[in-house]
């Protein structure tokens, strides 16, 4: 199987959410998603998925406009890998059982407005649900293992949002980022945040990197890996934050 967890901020209160289907067969909700059919990449199935049972538009210009969007959304670059494996499912039995692969891709500032959703195949109805297991107990009680896999991307997430809020008493006041402005992609030519380097850096302990960053793309390529996507590097050279701004 093949399941994606599209994810997005809440435009006014900021809250993670996800898209979530309501399966017509339990009437639970869950992560839209499906079979991999035969010959089929997991790339394409969690897309054609998503298109089936979260955005069943009914007019040919409205689902054309919904292309434009998803092909941003569902780009290689915006994927990111969370779970493959065993599916703690239902309908497993003693000798069949369910796998899946679960991509994660966020929907970005810019798109959050242009991306329509709709009901259909096996859905019953689609919504954003709020990221939240206390406040909203549909996401509380997600099919199967599916919670599990979007309380990763959470997990995830969360680092890059307190690096934009919570301000750090022993550095210089951080430069607000608008939530469109946090991808390196996104033009900005007036960014021009406060350079810092801690003291106990500057004093060039063996684990820190020299201030001379022209031996730094070859080791970071080389040598060292992230987690999270290829790195990219400014124009001096220094490796860019994989979370953006």
């Amino acid at each position: 199987a093949a399941d994606p967890i599209v994810t997005r901020f809440h435009p006014y209160t900021k809250q993670l959410q996800v898209v979530a289907i309501q399966r017509r067969d339990t009437g639970a909700w869950a992560l839209p998603g499906g079979m991999v059919d035969a010959g089929e990449a997991v790339s394409q199935t969690v897309r054609r998925e998503f298109q089936e049972e979260a955005g069943a538009l009914e007019t040919p210009e409205a689902h054309e406009a919904n292309e434009a969007v998803l092909n941003q959304i569902f780009a290689e670059t915006n994927r990111r890998l969370v779970y493959r494996g065993y599916v703690d499912d239902p309908r497993n039995t003693d000798n069949a059982w369910m796998e899946t692969t679960a991509y994660h891709f966020h929907c970005r500032a810019e798109l959050v407005h242009q991306l329509r959703l709709a009901a259909g195949d096996d859905a019953g109805n689609v919504t954003w649900l709020d990221v939240d297991p206390d406040g909203e107990p549909r996401y509380a009680n997600l099919y199967a293992d599916h919670r599990s896999w979007v309380d990763r991307v959470a997990h995830a997430k969360a680092p890059h949002m307190n690096a934009r809020t919570q301000q750090n008493p022993t550095y210089p006041h951080r430069a607000p980022v608008h939530d469109s402005l946090v991808p390196w992609s996104a033009p900005w030519t007036e960014y021009s945040p406060v350079e810092f380097t801690h003291s106990d850096v500057r004093s060039a302990p063996a684990w820190a990197d020299t201030s001379d960053a022209s031996g730094i793309h070859a080791e970071l390529c080389e040598k060292r890996l992230s987690y999270e996507s290829p790195i990219e590097f400014d124009d001096s050279g220094r490796p860019r934050n994989p979370r953006g701004r």
